[in-house]
């Protein structure tokens, strides 16, 4: 067991595995989001849509003829402005690399913005996609908690949802991200890093559909504790096509690690 707080070498080890100081877009998982007035999709000045009505024919043409013949065009336009969906005020750094499809992460530390094939997008949040997080120590006893901000969700009653939302900050600075959860079970802070492969100069490898979650534990109590992180992840983005049948989880394994695949969806 260690305090930072009187501890250099746990300091050390908590700022090292912590967000860069000054310069991440940074939010308290309890900041109220902010109102409409303020975050709205923005729209070109008359000017601009001048120079753009060719352009925005053809592509309205386009949409309108896909959808004619019972298709999806390639992107989400819509209306008589062609605008795309309106994610609201919830981004934060994306998982995966550059032209290869992502799921976006909130800042809230929820996956919301699914966009598997690029240039098509889903805004919807899953409640099964969650880590969680469970202590035990001889003293202490056994504690556990969903690392969310959500009080409760019909789907799921029984997992340890009410998580504290001031415990927890969201620091972002593309390609990374980190969460820091100050004792959201009591004795432990977690630090959740998120690197996706965005490597300059390295096309190939900035385009690999993957992204790594590196979790730094820091014992902030008077006693020796076993600590266990769980991810789960529902096979499906939350949309019809969940309940369609046809999907399939194994497991893999590789000289590096081994894990779940998900596949199919009918």
């Amino acid at each position: 067991a260690v305090d930072p707080a009187t501890d250099p070498a746990a300091a050390a080890a908590a700022a090292a595995s912590g967000p860069p100081a000054g310069v991440c877009w940074e939010r308290s998982f309890d900041t109220p989001d902010p109102p409409r007035r303020i975050h709205k999709p923005a729209k070109p000045g008359v000017v601009e849509i001048i120079g753009l009505l060719p352009i925005a024919a053809r592509v309205g043409s386009y949409v309108s003829s896909e959808r004619r013949a019972h298709r999806e065009p390639i992107f989400d336009l819509s209306g008589i402005d062609l605008h795309p969906p309106d994610p609201g005020p919830h981004a934060g750094v994306p998982l995966g690399g550059i032209g290869a499809g992502c799921i976006g992460r909130g800042w809230k530390g929820d996956f919301r913005r699914w966009s598997l094939f690029p240039g098509r997008y889903q805004h919807r949040q899953v409640a099964a996609d969650q880590f969680s997080v469970r202590i035990k120590g001889a003293k202490s006893g056994v504690h556990s908690c969903v690392l969310s901000p959500l009080q409760r969700h019909a789907s799921l009653p029984s997992w340890g949802w009410g998580m504290d939302p001031s415990c927890a900050t969201y620091s972002g600075l593309y390609p990374r991200a980190w969460t820091t959860y100050t004792s959201p079970v009591p004795g432990v802070t977690l630090v959740c890093k998120q690197v996706s492969p965005v490597v300059p100069h390295d096309y190939r490898t900035s385009s690999l559909p993957c992204a790594v979650f590196e979790w730094t534990v820091l014992n902030t109590s008077d006693e020796e504790l076993e600590v266990s992180i769980m991810f789960t992840f529902q096979n499906g983005d939350g949309g019809p096509e969940d309940k369609a049948g046809g999907h399939a989880n194994s497991c893999f394994r590789h000289p590096q690690g081994s894990g779940i695949r998900g596949s199919g969806g009918g």
